[in-house]
This record gives C-alpha cells, sequence and structure tokens, in this order.
C-alpha cells in the first residue's frame, strides 16, 4: 500500500479535488420541493379557472335556450279576466236569492226563492235579468207581477256582478246591462261574497237597498274560464 502524500504537498490538493467524497453536498432536495409545491399551486389555479370557465359557459348556454314548447309556457287569459300571468279557474254559481222580508214576510210558501246558475255560464252569457230566471215550474223565480223579489246575492272567487236598479218601468232586453232607458242605479259586488262584511254564515250579501233587476256578470282579472 503507498503512503498517502503530505498534507499540504501539490499531490495531496490535486487527490482531494477529484475525490468525491471530499466534495460539498448539494442541497437539491430542497430545491426539488420548492419546485414540487409551485407546480402544485399551478395545478389548483388552472382547475379553478376551468370549472370557473365551465360554470359560465353553462349559465350562457341555459339562458339562451328556447323553451321546447313556447306555447306550453303560455296560459291563456281565460273570459274577461286575463292579466297575461296565470289565470286562476273560477268555479261554483252564482246565486240571486229573494230579500228577507219578501222570504220571510210575503212570500214564506213562495215555491222557489232563489236562482242559481253556474257562475261561467253567466260570465259567457254577459247579462241576466229577473225576467229570465225562470225555476222549475217556468214561473219567475224572483219577480212577482211587476214586483222584483231579488234582495241577497252569493257570488264565487273572480267574479263581479254590476247589479242595476233602472227606476222607470220595463227594460229592451239589449239595453238592461246598460241601464241606458231612464234614471238607473248601479252597485258592483265582487266575489267571494262569503267572508264579507254584511254577508251571513252561508255567503249571501244582502243588497236590497233597491230592486236590482239586471245584472252584468265578468271575470275578475287574473281569473278566468276553462271554455
Amino acid at each position: 500500500m503507498a503512503a498517502a502524500p503530505p498534507p499540504n504537498s501539490p499531490l495531496a490538493a490535486i487527490l482531494a479535488a477529484t475525490n468525491p467524497a471530499t466534495q460539498p453536498i448539494e442541497d437539491q432536495p430542497e430545491e426539488e420541493a420548492s419546485s414540487g409545491k409551485s407546480r402544485t399551486w399551478l395545478y389548483v389555479i388552472l382547475g379553478v379557472l376551468g370549472v370557473i370557465v365551465v360554470i359560465v359557459i353553462i349559465s350562457v348556454m341555459s339562458s339562451s335556450k328556447p323553451p321546447a314548447n313556447p306555447g306550453d309556457d303560455e296560459t291563456p287569459p281565460g273570459n274577461g279576466g286575463g292579466t297575461g300571468g296565470e289565470v286562476k279557474a273560477i268555479t261554483g254559481n252564482i246565486i240571486f236569492r229573494m230579500s228577507e222580508y219578501e222570504e220571510e214576510k210575503k212570500h214564506a210558501d213562495y215555491a222557489y226563492k232563489q236562482y242559481s246558475a253556474p257562475a261561467c255560464d253567466l260570465i259567457q252569457k254577459g247579462c241576466i235579468n229577473v225576467d229570465e230566471m225562470a225555476c222549475a215550474d217556468e214561473g219567475l223565480c224572483l219577480k212577482w207581477k211587476e214586483y222584483v223579489l231579488f234582495g241577497r246575492i252569493s257570488v264565487p272567487a273572480g267574479v263581479r256582478v254590476i247589479m242595476t236598479w233602472i227606476q222607470t218601468g220595463g227594460w229592451p232586453l239589449n239595453e238592461y246591462c246598460t241601464a241606458n232607458s231612464g234614471q238607473h242605479t248601479q252597485v258592483v259586488v265582487d266575489g267571494p261574497t262569503k267572508g264579507k262584511s254584511g254577508a251571513d254564515s252561508a255567503g249571501f250579501l244582502k243588497v236590497d237597498d233597491h230592486p236590482y233587476c239586471c245584472f252584468k256578470i265578468e271575470a275578475l282579472a287574473g281569473w278566468g274560464c276553462s271554455s
């Protein structure tokens, strides 16, 4: 085995420079860890941006996509009360009844004390008067001779009844709802009458201040009939 050269000799310096064991250890693992963290954050940022882009694209496509059947999204306005939005269906009957005085005092034995008809039928008809309110025996329910017996009314939700009192005798059938012949008084009743102030427990509103004889029937806004 050869002897080692002296520590300070030129040969010792050359051997030290070429010997891997004597070289300084570089901090390579720390640099690699820092580089890995940077790449991880870059991937996270790119992922978030990708999600945002996808959400924006879906939102734009959804807002610009037309309905499959445009007509299916439109609700028909009904007969006389549409507002362009959802229309509620009118159901039930309008009931015209004798006044309490006529029913209890003068006509207690009268066979028919009221006239009832589907609200939508009367809306379609437009107007009705006591001369048209025939009962089962073909007599008039709410008129006796020239006297009007009507005095109470029950109106379902969504219906307006405009009642007219004509003070000058008879009226032409084509004019009775406008009451343009002679002096007249009108009052408006909007349904439902049940629960209104002045209505009884059955939903009849007392309207006997005048002998109202003509009735114009129409749907309120937002209400309509199915046919």
